[in-house]
């Protein structure tokens, strides 16, 4: 025999001699260490008659599996037997295949021993106890792990149930429960033959039946699964849940026809679809205390086919129909919705990066087309616990209209939103929006914002509450390459009442800023007119020489009021549409205003730091101002004209700039009564006017 040959029988042997081991080894290694996992870890005992292994055809049996109730021998869970066979395909693929997988007479004893506490909590408090695994973070080209497990047949199967928690020990069974499922994975390769789908069971001697079927074609196969859901009692299982759940539910039913199918071609990747009709009606969601959180009468959804297996949704249409929302903010600044994720701080946040680093904005978008989405007769209740005083409001008559919305790139969604308030404000929102990348094209309306209701948000700065009507309008764009640009904008304020001390205040009829444009990128803002109309002020000086309208800031805010704009740090941007951050420095700023038009505007002004306490009243002011400009600076014409009681006019008409200062002027004063100036005289100065009138006409040139 020669050496070669002697030595091809040696590996021959070897080979057969450790398959022969292998026969002893693999059942001896799968009972001792599943059954010392479980008595290390557990107060129960786990019990196998025999486990089998065929190294030749890679097949696991497991017969007469039972495994106790915690510090008993009462079964929990059992079953006759279960077989595994693994495919030499495992390593041509290197993945993990099953050719079958067959599980016979399975029996499990549930019991609710608490809310959300069962008889198999102890496992689940071990998984939660567990380490979470750090690792490298997944990256786009990282191999997942590949597996396949065919032909996967559960026959015989039992299901006792037992509510400790009720009076009476309700108790719920499942009989001859049946499962077949030709296929479960991620290899794209098809086995030879393939089981019939199939779910049959008896719920409480009732016949629940799903009817499934097997299209075998060339080297490709599709197998559907039709599920019916009539009135399933969402609020049984979430009290009966097995991990801790952050919210309650009193209510809930869920209906529904889904149809699940494969679709395997050999040579690509297995496709998981699902499609068909979902009903939510009467789900009540609140909080752990029992506050509450969202009431939703009527959902329902009509899935088209849509992909699981690459994460890829059709929606035909979503309703939703007169939703009410609660929230609220406690006094630690945190929402209640934020509490339902774990978060236990208000107003703390993770640090961002301050650089301009090009940032991934589409990131973890799921791919999504829903042909329709509507939101009916929504309500919002807010209360917000933080502020000082408190602060409640009610959104109510939310409707919302989706078309066409899609993650899908570059597509894009017609929007038609619209809301109002207790207090009477209406916003509406029309236009498109796009979410891969984000973007936008809106026309925006807000209408009767009252300022009164929301002085617990500018308590900290202002000693007195401002009142008055605001309504804005106007086209917004934003995208991957505009960062923010506002077109056609109308801000309109009415009915403003300052008060700055019992005596003084400011009191507008209206203010217009008309056709105003505005680019966050350039900064620049360009507003065609401002129209102030009706308006009164009233000013003092008090004795230690301050101004009333300083009353109304808080004393520590003043200093800050006083910095220049220009000065301020440049800030940083990150907004979710654009991939680096957006430097907003207020030095390049640029505002234009072509007109300014002040109209019938009363000003009083008396000065308490004088001993005779003189005051001037000015009973309508009017001012046209064209051409305005900042930070550059040009000549621009003005008008004014003053009534000066009782009987004193005063016309300025020429030109002004503001840096360099410089004033060109025509002032003509008409009976200005020269009684009123005996109060500004000096205490030493012994002479007063009994009578007279000022007359002048002056031509004025003034510069820096």
């Amino acid at each position: 025999m020669s050496r070669r040959l002697k030595y091809l029988f040696i590996i021959i042997y070897i080979i057969v001699g450790l398959l022969m081991v292998s026969l002893a080894v693999v059942p001896w290694q799968i009972k001792s260490q599943s059954s010392g996992w479980i008595s290390q870890n557990t107060s129960r005992t786990l019990k196998m008659e025999r486990v089998l292994f065929n190294p030749f055809n890679m097949t696991v049996v497991i017969d007469g599996l039972d495994l106790s109730e915690q510090d008993s021998e009462k079964t929990f869970l059992s079953f006759g037997r279960l077989t595994l066979s693994i495919s030499y395909r495992s390593l041509a693929n290197l993945a993990l295949i099953f050719d079958h997988c067959s599980l016979i007479d399975p029996f499990i004893n549930l019991e609710l021993l608490g809310q959300q506490e069962f008889n198999f909590s102890d496992f689940t408090r071990i998984a939660m106890a567990e380490p979470e695994m750090a690792g490298e973070p997944e990256t786009d080209g990282e191999r997942p792990f590949l597996f396949s497990v065919n032909n996967i047949r559960i026959t015989g199967g039992s299901l006792d149930f037992t509510d400790r928690t009720s009076e009476k020990n309700s108790r719920h069974t499942i009989r001859e429960f049946a499962l077949s499922i030709p296929f479960i994975g991620n290899v794209p390769r098809l086995t030879d033959e393939y089981v019939q789908p199939e779910l049959r069971f008896l719920l409480n001697g009732a016949e629940i039946l799903a009817d499934g079927k097997t299209l075998p074609f060339h080297e490709s196969m599709k197998t559907s699964l039709a599920l019916s859901l009539e009135n399933v009692d969402l609020s049984y299982y979430a009290y009966r849940s097995p991990a801790p759940l952050p919210i309650e539910l009193p209510s809930g039913w869920l209906d529904g026809d889904v149809e699940l199918f494969y679709r395997v071609v050999s040579g690509e990747m297995p496709e998981f679809f699902v499609s068909g009709n979902i009903l939510l009606s009467d789900l009540d969601i609140r909080e752990s205390g029992g506050e509450q959180l969202l009431q939703l009468p009527e959902l329902n959804m009509e899935l088209a086919e849509s992909s699981l297996s690459d994460l890829d949704i059709r929606v035909e249409s979503l309703e939703v129909r007169q939703p009410k929302l609660s929230i609220s903010r406690d006094r630690t600044g945190l929402l209640n919705v934020a509490k339902l994720g774990g978060q236990q701080d208000g107003g703390k946040s993770e640090e961002r990066s301050d650089d301009t680093e090009q940032r991934d904005v589409t990131r973890a978008l799921p791919l999504l087309k829903a042909k329709s989405i509507t939101l009916i007769d929504g309500q919002v209740h807010f209360r917000d616990d933080f502020v000082v005083g408190g602060f409640q409001e009610t959104f109510q008559e939310i409707d919302l209209q989706l078309a066409h919305l899609s993650t899908h790139p570059g597509e894009l969604a017609d929007i038609d939103f619209s809301l109002q308030t207790v207090r009477q404000f209406e916003a509406s929102l029309t236009g498109q929006v796009g979410l891969a990348p984000l973007q936008g094209d809106l026309a925006l309306s807000l209408d009767g914002f009252d300022l009164l209701p929301h002085y617990p948000y500018v308590a900290a700065m202002l000693t007195k509450a401002p009142a008055g009507k605001v309504s804005f309008v106007s086209d917004i764009s934003f995208g991957p390459e505009v960062s923010l640009q506002l077109q056609g904008m109308t801000l309109a304020l009415e009915q403003v009442h300052i008060p700055f001390t019992d005596e003084d205040n400011f009191s507008l009829a209206e203010l217009i800023v008309d056709d105003g444009r505005f680019d966050l990128d350039t900064l620049r803002l360009d507003i065609e007119e401002i129209r102030v109309s009706n308006g009164d002020l009233s000013v003092r000086r008090h004795e230690d020489g301050s101004f009333s309208p300083l009353a109304v800031l808080r004393a520590d805010d003043i200093e800050e009021k006083q910095a220049d704009p220009a000065d301020a740090e440049p800030l940083l941007l990150e907004l979710p549409w654009r991939e680096k951050s957006v430097v907003v420095d207020m030095a390049h700023a640029e505002v234009l205003l072509n007109n300014l038009n002040i109209v019938d505007f009363g000003l009083a002004f008396k000065d308490e730091s004088l001993l005779k306490q003189p005051q001037v009243e000015i009973s309508r002011l009017d001012v046209e101002l064209r051409n305005l400009s900042y930070p550059q600076s040009h000549q621009s014409p003005f008008e004014i004209q003053l009534s000066v009681a009782p009987q004193g006019q005063i016309t300025s008409t020429g030109t002004v700039a503001h840096s360099p200062v410089k004033v060109e002027a025509k002032t003509v004063v008409e009976a200005l009564s020269l009684t009123k100036l005996n109060d500004f005289l000096p205490e030493e100065v012994r002479t007063s006017l009994k009578d007279g009138q000022l007359y002048l006409d002056l031509d004025v040139t003034a510069e820096q």
